[in-house]
C-alpha cells in the first residue's frame, strides 16, 4: 500500500498510508446508499405532505429535501474532520498535504470538483486521476491540496509495544488510560522525529501538552516523562 509523509506543524514528518482506490470506491458506494435511502425517505414524506398542501409549496419542500443530498459530501467533510459516513466506515479521511487542518475552502474545492467530475464524466475522471497520480489524488484533491489517507493505526501499534515490563512495575501515571493507541503512536512519532532532528523543543512542548491532558505535573525530564507515559500505557493496557 502506498504511503505519504506529511509534515506536521511541529515540523515532524509522520508517515500515513494513502487510502487505496478500493477503499475510496467502497466509501463512495456506502455514501450513495445513504443518499439513496435519504431520497426514498424524503420523497415518501414529501408524498404525504403534498396531500395536504399546494404543489407550489411542495416544490419548495422538495428543494429543501434535495439540498442535503447536493451538499452531502461538503457538509460531512467540513463537520466531521474530513469524513463522510462512507469514509468513517472505511476508516479513511481527507488530509492536507502540508500537514495543516483542511479548511472550509479545501473542502469546498473538493466538493465543487466532485460535482464537475460527476456531471462531465460520471466519476470516470476521478478514478483515472486516483490511478495515475503519485498520491492517489483525484482532480479535487489536486486543486485543494489534499489527499485521502487511512485513519487506522493498526499497523503502527507494534511500534509502541514494549516487549518486557519488569514484574511488579507500578505505573507512575495511571491516568494514561484516558489516552488512545493513536495518541501513543503520535507521541512515539514525535519522540523519534525530535531525536532524529535533535530538536528537543518539540519533545518538551509535547510533554507539556500531555501533562495538561493528564492533569499532572512532574519533575521528570520531558523525554523520560513521555517514555514513562508509553510504558505506563502498555502496562495498563496489557492483554487488551
Amino acid at each position: 500500500m502506498e504511503s505519504i509523509r506529511i509534515q506536521t506543524t511541529q515540523n515532524i514528518d509522520i508517515e500515513y498510508k494513502v487510502a487505496s482506490i478500493g477503499d475510496r470506491i467502497l466509501a463512495n458506494i456506502i455514501d450513495y446508499l445513504v443518499i439513496l435511502a435519504y431520497i426514498l425517505l424524503a420523497f415518501s414524506i414529501l408524498n404525504q405532505i403534498s396531500k395536504f398542501s399546494q404543489w407550489a409549496e411542495s416544490y419548495v419542500i422538495m428543494t429543501i429535501f434535495i439540498l442535503p443530498v447536493l451538499f452531502y459530501h461538503f457538509f460531512f467533510e467540513a463537520l466531521f474532520d474530513g469524513q463522510s459516513l462512507g469514509k468513517m466506515t472505511m476508516k479513511i479521511k481527507v488530509a492536507r498535504l502540508d500537514g495543516g487542518q483542511p479548511s472550509l475552502g479545501n473542502y469546498f474545492m473538493r466538493w465543487i470538483m466532485r460535482l464537475i467530475d460527476i456531471m462531465l464524466t460520471s466519476g470516470g475522471l476521478a478514478t483515472l486521476f486516483i490511478l495515475i497520480t503519485e498520491n492517489a489524488q483525484r482532480l479535487g484533491d489536486l486543486a485543494a491540496g489534499t489527499v485521502v489517507i487511512k485513519t487506522s493505526f493498526k499497523d503502527d501499534i507494534d511500534s509502541i509495544r514494549i516487549p518486557e515490563i519488569p514484574e511488579g512495575y507500578t505505573p507512575d501515571f495511571p491516568q494514561v488510560t484516558q489516552l488512545t493507541d493513536k495518541d501513543m503512536v503520535i507521541i512515539k512519532d514525535v519522540i523519534n522525529g525530535g531525536m532524529l532532528s535533535q530538536n528537543m523543543t518539540i519533545i518538551t512542548t509535547l510533554a507539556e501538552k500531555v501533562e495538561s491532558i493528564l492533569q499532572t505535573k512532574t519533575d521528570m525530564p520531558a523525554l523520560k516523562f513521555l517514555n514513562t507515559v508509553i510504558k505506563d500505557y502498555n502496562m495498563l493496557n496489557r492483554g487488551k
